[in-house]
């Protein structure tokens, strides 16, 4: 595992109900010493809560956007971005409708993208707000995940509507939903990756699932604890390191690995991915986390 970094971020879930302050975390690296090159590292954390300004102290979401900007998503408090001083709040005052928010994206054209828990998915442009909801054809409760593919179209990941493809056409969208009826083991979607061969891989309540693209139809293959070809059938987070081997973060089984494609692979998908070693880190080999939220 030499080459590249894989960040994860775990907890309990008992210990997981609320996010009680909003933390940045600097680590510069001081070198010093006489001669061998002495090696020290000083890490520096800011705390920022209520006091500082924060709208809610539940923050459930964060990204940075192109200008260096951090939005966050907050449970109850609506929309917010910290420009490193201060903190501007999007509320119903400012025409934001969506009060809880589970998850945000910035797309290519630098639009800022959330997905909340019950007013679909709102889109802020810098002037104006757009909402893509049920009316729009937008199926699920809860807008879990976010994920722009090289087309400009977004996968939205959701608690009960399975993934919907949000695809743009001049200035408005069309939405394709995929969902049990089209093939998913699971509605409830957590995250979402796209590999670098062009695969979907969905992380659900039912293990998980890869749609594959051929031509103008799709097909949808899954990977089930239940037949014993992964750890867990519960899935939370998916991540591609630099090698290829994509990492799984569980909600009980703590976090496996499947190795990357090779040169003498199957030519059957499934195949493939069958015969691919999986290596898996719980208690049984010192990792004592069981429930990862995500992967960097």
């Amino acid at each position: 595992m030499s080459g590249f970094f894989v960040l994860i971020i775990f907890a309990q879930l008992n210990q997981m109900k609320k996010f009680f302050s909003f933390i940045l975390y600097f680590s510069p690296l001081l070198w010093g010493g006489v001669g061998g090159g002495v090696f020290a590292q000083r890490n520096n954390f800011q705390i920022y809560s209520l006091e500082q300004g924060l709208p809610q102290a539940t923050i459930y979401c964060i990204i940075q956007d192109d200008r260096g900007y951090l939005w966050l998503g907050t449970d109850g408090g609506g929309l917010c971005r910290f420009d490193g001083i201060n903190f501007k709040t999007y509320g119903k005052k400012e025409g934001f409708e969506g009060q809880n928010i589970r998850s945000l994206l910035q797309d290519r054209k630098g639009r800022i993208w959330a997905g909340t828990k019950d007013e679909g998915i709102i889109i802020y442009d810098g002037l104006k707000f757009i909402s893509i909801g049920k009316k729009n054809g937008l199926a699920g409760s809860a807008v879990l995940c976010l994920l722009e593919d090289e087309q400009g179209t977004v996968w939205a990941g959701t608690d009960d509507g399975g993934v919907n493809k949000i695809i743009p056409e001049k200035d408005s969208f069309r939405i394709q939903v995929i969902d049990d009826s089209k093939g998913l083991s699971n509605n409830s979607v957590f995250d979402i990756h796209k590999d670098k061969q062009g695969h979907i891989w969905l992380g659900t309540f039912g293990g998980v699932n890869i749609i594959s693209f051929e031509k103008d139809t799709f097909r949808i293959d899954d990977l089930r604890s239940s037949r014993g070809e992964i750890p867990s059938e519960s899935i939370f987070a998916i991540q591609q390191d630099r090698e290829g081997a994509l990492w799984f973060g569980t909600l009980e089984g703590g976090v496996f690995r499947i190795a990357p494609k090779n040169a003498n692979s199957n030519s059957n998908f499934k195949l493939d991915l069958l015969s691919r070693k999986i290596s898996v880190f719980n208690k049984l080999n010192g990792f004592n986390a069981k429930t990862i939220w995500k992967i960097f």
